[in-house]
């Protein structure tokens, strides 16, 4: 093991002193290439596994990982068993030797619902389709077409002919009202309806945005 200034000693995940420390004892891994802080009883990280940022480079920075989504492995690779030992398996994997870290690749991130222990119900499943008490939850869609009983009520007004027999002008359209009845029939055609307007199709519904990458401590 080598001593850098200040008393830091350099070693790796697997090699951490267990010996002769004393609380406040600094280390910096090479594998994780983090610096860890003695609190008496176990080694820290100064900025805690799993923490999540944005990140504005292309590439993740030493000790950080894209969050992407991929399929990590806590025993064949070590340096990643004390983020496991935070998130798990909350986010997929099989737990035994795998698991999985967030997928933020075009997400944006909403706080959980009930992180205090008690739902604001601001994000629930009935009204956006994702449970806000769950972490990892995730939905949403990029485009959205509606259906009819999202539209707003409306009504489409007509014209009434009251005379028996007589007829209206609307648009240059002739409508007349059928001899001792109340239907109202468009000459010629036997029956009215308004002109369909809209393509049926689906509406943008992305956020003022601005891309970055996320990073996760590992």
């Amino acid at each position: 093991m080598t001593v850098i200034g200040h008393g830091v000693e350099i070693c790796t995940s697997t090699t951490r002193p267990t010996i002769g420390i004393t609380a406040g004892s600094l280390i910096y891994e090479t594998d994780t290439q983090s610096y860890r802080w003695y609190n008496g009883s176990t080694w820290l990280g100064l900025i805690p596994e799993g923490t999540v940022q944005p990140y504005s480079g292309s590439t993740a920075p030493t000790g950080w990982l894209l969050c992407a989504g991929q399929t990590l492995n806590s025993i064949t690779s070590p340096q990643y068993a004390p983020l496991f030992s935070v998130i798990g398996t909350t986010y997929g994997g099989s737990g035994a030797s795998s698991f999985i870290i967030p997928d933020l690749r075009g997400r944006t991130v909403a706080g959980r619902d009930n992180m205090d222990g008690t739902a604001a119900n601001r994000i629930t499943a009935g009204a956006s389709g994702i449970t806000g008490t769950t972490l990892g939850a995730a939905g949403g869609a990029q485009t959205h077409t509606m259906s009819t009983s999202e539209m707003p009520s409306h009504d489409h007004p007509y014209f009434r002919v009251t005379t028996s027999g007589g007829s209206v002008n609307v648009n240059g359209d002739i409508i007349w009202a059928v001899s001792g009845g109340n239907v109202v029939d468009k000459a010629g055609a036997g029956y009215l309806k308004t002109s369909p307007v809209g393509g049926g199709g689906a509406h943008q519904n992305t956020q003022p945005t601005i891309i970055l990458n996320y990073i996760i401590k590992f």
